[in-house]
């Protein structure tokens, strides 16, 4: 019985697109779940954008540490008996953060694959799972110090401003004015700024604007309903190592910007002086929130790691952006359960590929804020399959029917009709005996204040079987 069920767990796996085993490389989706490895997650798994738990593994002793943007380095583990290490050096440029164990590769002494501990979601838990098709976690004291924090000071010269310069020292209401902005960094380099108006006091006005990379130009919207007066650009410098310096004002009398230490709350001043503008009443300006015309989904019928299409048509009375993202929310029943990015100008368009563990029912896709070209916001409400657009300038809100589809109550039926229910998960035999059991792992210190200090990672298993190195 036990070997005919291991028998279907590997063909069935081989036909599905996504799991949290131990396959290194599976094939596509089979027809009525069509799509590509990568794409097909479940709603568990992390955001697109990062390594899964689908990521090949080597036939090799290490872990796996996972910074705090997301990137993954294999750590080799050393040593004998089932009791590993191994360390990696945090040095100036690396990001500032929480470095993770993310997964463990355990082999034997001949080189042959034995466990692999994934940790689960977000928690302070692994889930194992054995070549040999068992499946167990672990959880608690003896897995909880699987992180080290990464929090030295912002260096002196980390950051240099160069220029913050407004196109036009005077701006009317609801009108769009570039703001051009130099920046340099250090030997660990830029990742990004972010520029936005403030007030006297330092109110945030409006969206901040990225620039990539630190240096270029950045276009601020004026909102319609801002109070004539003085503002200020102010702004965030990001560094690729994860430090953050604020382009401020110390206090409302200040001349001169001064760069803040997030971290540190340490000022240092620049040589750069305070940029102004002059926002002036405009009486013609756009005063009316965007509204949805239609949203549409295809096709009507959506079977897991198939891909559903989304179009959602605009109007505004004066003129939309010629490019906007807006994010979309999905679930059964209108639940917000996942979302996707559409985006375009007055029609915007996007799609996802649905998720491997999607509950079955009618689906709902609905905005969550969209805007018109001078800024304007709306926000949807969503009630019985229809959401609404309330803004300013929006006496009633027009009801738009959300976009639907249908996922059927049962997944895709394989080999000859029998329903797959959880495809990452095998059905272990509960007396037979794990060939190693995860006993511990340590990662320490459990924080680093000084460059070039290392992250040791200590892993111990019990061999249960007599079979590792």
């Amino acid at each position: 019985m036990l070997s005919s069920l291991a028998s279907f767990r590997s063909r069935s796996l081989a036909r599905w697109c996504l799991v949290g085993g131990l396959a290194a490389v599976l094939p596509a989706c089979s027809k009525g779940g069509a799509g590509d490895t990568a794409s097909c997650r479940k709603l568990s798994d992390p955001l697109p954008g990062g390594p899964m738990n689908d990521r090949p593994i080597a036939r090799s002793l290490y872990a796996e540490l996972r910074s705090p943007g997301g990137s993954y380095t294999t750590v080799p583990l050393e040593g004998i008996g089932g009791s590993y290490s191994g360390s990696k050096q945090l040095t100036k440029c690396e990001e500032r953060g929480q470095y993770t164990v993310e997964r463990i590769v355990l082999v034997n002494a001949k080189q042959e694959l034995v466990a692999v501990a994934n940790r689960i979601g977000g928690s302070a838990a692994f889930k194992i799972d054995y070549s040999n098709g068992q499946t167990t976690s672990i959880a608690g004291t003896s897995v909880a110090n699987y992180y080290t924090d990464y929090g030295t000071a912002a260096t002196s010269g980390a950051v240099t401003l160069l220029t913050v310069a407004p196109s036009t020292p005077q701006v009317r209401q609801g009108e769009r004015m570039t703001v051009s902005v130099a920046l340099q960094g250090d030997e660990c380099g830029l990742k990004q700024s972010q520029w936005w108006l403030a007030t006297a006091s330092g109110q945030v006005i409006g969206t901040p604007q990225v620039v990539s990379a630190g240096s270029g130009s950045v276009g601020i919207s004026v909102p319609p309903e801002l109070a004539p007066g003085t503002y200020f650009v102010e702004g965030r410098v990001d560094t690729k190592n994860g430090q953050s310096f604020d382009v401020k004002r110390r206090n409302a009398a200040d001349t001169i910007y001064q760069l803040y230490d997030r971290k540190s709350g340490i000022y240092t001043a620049t040589t750069y002086p305070v940029s102004k503008v002059e926002v002036v009443a405009n009486p013609d300006a756009d005063r009316t929130a965007p509204q949805a015309v239609q949203m549409d989904a295809t096709p009507s019928r959506v079977e897991r790691c198939q891909q559903v299409n989304l179009s959602l048509k605009l109007s505004d009375e004066r003129a939309l952006p010629t490019m906007q993202t807006v994010k979309v929310w999905l679930g059964p029943d209108g639940g917000m359960l996942t979302s996707v990015e559409l985006t375009g100008g007055e029609t915007l368009y996007g799609s996802l590929t649905l998720p491997l563990d999607a509950p079955g029912g009618v689906w709902y896709a609905y905005p969550d804020l969209i805007r018109d070209a001078a800024g304007n916001e709306a926000r949807s409400s969503f009630s019985g399959g229809k959401f609404s657009l309330s803004g300013m300038g929006i006496g009633t809100p027009k009801p738009v029917q959300a976009a639907t589809f249908i996922v059927p109550s049962e997944m895709a039926k394989l080999d000859g009709g029998t329903v797959v229910s959880d495809l990452g998960v095998g059905q272990p035999d509960l007396m037979a005996a794990f060939p190693a059991v995860l006993s511990e792992l340590k990662v320490q210190p459990a924080a680093i204040t000084r460059d070039g200090d290392s992250v040791t990672i200590r892993v111990t298993w019990v061999d249960a079987s007599g079979s590792l190195k």
